[in-house]
């Protein structure tokens, strides 16, 4: 399953023009499954910021919830790289909640490699997000029926107990 939506606050949306859409608003969209309309929200800050790590992943993750699972790949991962530099470049209290936003998109890269059948690829991803954010569950409860599903039961139990 993919991850909650993420409450991670970028840079780039204190300088956002007055009345341009929002981050918020496209994740508003995006919760009232308003796919079209979260995707053009994401789409004008992509426009506005093209390395917005944060709009880059959710563009992703609707691409995934469309069934457009390579696509949601190159998405979620052009994602992460942006995230990554961006926690280089924070401080320590910025770092944390970006760590957890970066766990969220290791996890939804994780769904969509799942969905493609590239099993080793999603179990990394889901072993990322899990080492980003122990406390976060969705990446336990994914890798959890990742291992059910091959057979492993005892491994999946583990997991889903933590």
């Amino acid at each position: 399953m993919p991850s909650a939506d993420p409450k991670t606050e970028y840079p780039s949306e204190a300088n956002a023009a007055p009345g341009a859409p929002t981050l918020e608003d496209g994740r508003r969209l995006h919760r009232n499954g308003r796919l079209d309309e979260a995707e053009a929200v994401y789409g004008a800050l992509l426009k506005a910021t093209p390395n917005h790590a944060e709009a880059l992943h959710l563009t992703g993750l609707i691409r995934y919830q469309r069934g457009n699972h390579r696509e949601a790949v190159i998405w979620i991962g052009r994602g992460i790289a942006e995230s990554q530099l961006a926690i280089a470049e924070s401080n320590q209290t910025q770092r944390e909640a970006l760590r957890r936003s970066v766990a969220a998109a290791y996890n939804d890269l994780g769904c969509a490699y799942r969905a493609l059948g590239c099993l080793v690829d999603a179990e990394a991803c889901f072993r990322h997000a899990q080492s980003l954010a122990p406390n976060y569950q969705q990446p336990h409860e994914n890798l959890g029926d990742l291992k059910r599903n091959q057979g492993q039961k005892y491994a999946a139990i583990q997991l889903y107990i933590r």
